[in-house]
């Protein structure tokens, strides 16, 4: 069981804190640091807490709101327009790959000008 030293603890409380200093960084230990907090000012607000508002078009509106709705539903307007032209476009081509059309068309610009 180790013990502490209580010796050692007594020898530490006479020093004075620049022994103390030269003590610690002499056994490698870190620098006692003492709590100092910065005064907080409240009387700066009329409320303990201001209420946080989001800047417009942040987030997304509650789960079951009439506005929530409509956002679901154009996303998913949006998504099924995109999967039906796609697929429109593989029956007139098989082999084409929505992620490498950029890149395809962009080749096919530089190369045509």
């Amino acid at each position: 069981i180790d013990l502490p030293d209580f010796d050692k603890d007594r020898k530490l409380r006479s020093f004075t804190m620049a022994e103390q200093r030269e003590y610690f960084k002499r056994e490698g230990i870190p620098p006692v640091r003492t709590a100092e907090y910065k005064p907080l000012f409240i009387d700066a607000s009329t409320e303990p807490f201001e209420a946080y508002v989001p800047p417009e078009g942040d987030g997304k509106a509650t789960l079951m709101s009439r506005d929530r709705l409509n956002q679901f539903y154009t996303s998913l307007k949006r998504n099924l327009a995109t999967r039906k032209h796609s697929s429109t476009i593989r029956k007139h081509e098989p082999d084409f790959e929505p992620l490498l059309f950029a890149d395809i068309a962009q080749q096919k610009y530089v190369d045509a000008h």
